[in-house]
């Protein structure tokens, strides 16, 4: 199941409907936008969520201010336990299994009155996990989230290619990743000139233990990245939902989604 805010069907109905196809959807009352996944709480086992300060920076801004979400006033549909954390942190800029979490290095921006080493251990203890990964952002990216570059499925880490970012930042993201004991998936990059988040194909969602929302553009790597799918994933239904509307405003299918109930995937 997914749960999404209420107004999703009215702004991206394409979308709304293709979810209802494929799995209950729930209905989130009170949010001020539509990108659920970042201002929900963060599942991390049977029954129980971390919700985090939500305080992003790409907010601040007096005209921003009718999109911040209150998360004291959102309902709680799944009943929920829901534990309080006072780091600053988007549901989106984290990308976990019951192994690993990956973020990028924004949350260390977010938090400065906390060190490095004592962000790592807090996330690995509330997030129930063995190891906390930092990865840089993707330049030009405004939001600094993991969930626009990688995801973990079913004992495997795909990585979105951004081999035309210069090689500084390549080398980088690559190294960051280098502590994940999965074998390393590729998904195509973008197309050249594409905007917002068109061909962002790591913003796909598992709805059970083998389905796979995938969001798709209508673009040439659609084709490309489902038959991928298909062959690293074998058993696994994969289910193309178009998000050409929302990707061209900025995000993808995670990003309109939530989902209460956290399924290990290795």
């Amino acid at each position: 199941m997914v749960y999404v805010a209420a107004e999703l069907e009215g702004r991206y109905p394409e979308v709304f409907q293709a979810l209802q196809q494929h799995t209950p959807v729930g209905l989130i009352q009170g949010a001020a936008d539509v990108w659920a996944r970042d201002y929900m709480p963060v599942p991390v086992g049977p029954g129980r969520c971390v919700q985090f300060v939500f305080d992003p920076r790409y907010l601040k801004e007096p005209k921003y201010q009718r999109l911040r979400t209150d998360t004291h006033t959102l309902t709680n549909p799944a009943g929920l336990q829901i534990t309080p954390c006072a780091l600053v942190l988007d549901g989106g800029n984290v990308v976990k299994d019951d192994t690993y979490a990956i973020l990028t290095e924004e949350v260390v921006r977010a938090n400065p009155g906390y060190g490095l080493e004592s962000i790592k251990a807090e996330l690995a203890r509330i997030l129930a996990v063995k190891k906390v990964v930092l990865i840089p952002w993707q330049p030009y990216d405004w939001t600094h989230h993991a969930d626009g570059m990688v995801a973990l499925f079913d004992g495997k880490l795909f990585v979105q290619d951004f081999s035309r970012e210069s090689q500084s930042f390549q080398k980088r993201f690559a190294t960051s990743l280098d502590v994940i004991s999965y074998s390393r998936i590729h998904l195509p990059s973008p197309p050249e000139g594409a905007k917002g988040a068109v061909g962002c194909y790591a913003n796909l969602i598992a709805v059970d233990s083998r389905t796979l929302l995938v969001p798709v553009y209508g673009i040439a790597n659609d084709g490309v990245v489902l038959r991928l799918l298909h062959r690293e994933l074998p058993g696994w239904q994969i289910v193309p939902i178009p998000c050409g509307a929302p990707a061209l405003d900025g995000g993808s299918l995670r990003c309109l989604t939530w989902q209460p109930e956290f399924q290990p995937q290795v």
